[in-house]
């Protein structure tokens, strides 16, 4: 009789059967316990050792240069993909070596040697790795490129060749001082 008693009554779920009280899981979510507060720290802890990388990998460059070190700057042409855009790379650069101003003449000097480095880095990537620049349709880092070409080193030769990746649609037009390339000259 005792088995049928047993039979008839309706057995409670198990504690693992049981969905915790929303209250619960409120609570738990608040403190970070659950699984997306985990991954998202994990993903900001990748993201913020990407771009120690990135900015550890920079501020190699410009020594690099001064000290005549191309293979130190291709190695990192070659690589640095791996952990961060083009564009992340341009926006550092500009970032790191933009504009400050200095009227101390030791300064002045370092500034000279520093945006000659910074030079030779930008020419060396678009003579080497000019796909890395071609993006369409929009072309983020070209434009980037450009518009800190245009700021420091306006009409170099650098910019002149960054200019030439454009599609012919967005290039600025020409001056009609310039002659076209192959042309003849009409006498008459």
């Amino acid at each position: 009789m005792v088995e049928e008693v047993n039979e008839e009554i309706a057995c409670s779920p198990s504690s693992k059967d049981k969905k915790p009280h929303r209250a619960n899981r409120v609570w738990r979510w608040l403190r970070g316990e659950n699984g997306s507060t985990r991954k998202r720290t994990r993903t900001s802890l990748l993201m913020a050792e990407r771009a120690d990388k990135l900015e550890a990998a920079i501020d190699h460059l410009v020594p690099a240069i001064l000290r005549q070190d191309l293979h130190c700057v291709h190695t990192f042409l070659d690589t640095y993909d791996t952990f961060a855009s083009t564009e992340e790379v341009l926006d550092q650069i500009c970032a790191r070596f933009g504009c400050y101003y200095s009227t101390y003449e030791e300064v002045k000097r370092s500034q000279e040697q520093r945006d000659m480095a910074i030079y030779a880095i930008l020419n060396t990537w678009v003579e080497n790795y000019p796909g890395d620049f071609v993006q369409p349709p929009a072309f983020p880092s070209l434009h980037t490129l450009l518009a800190y070409l245009q700021v420091y080193v306006p009409g170099s030769d650098l910019q002149r060749r960054a200019q030439l990746l454009l599609p012919e649609r967005q290039r600025p037009p020409r001056k009609a001082t310039e002659p076209e390339a192959g042309g003849e000259e009409d006498w008459g």
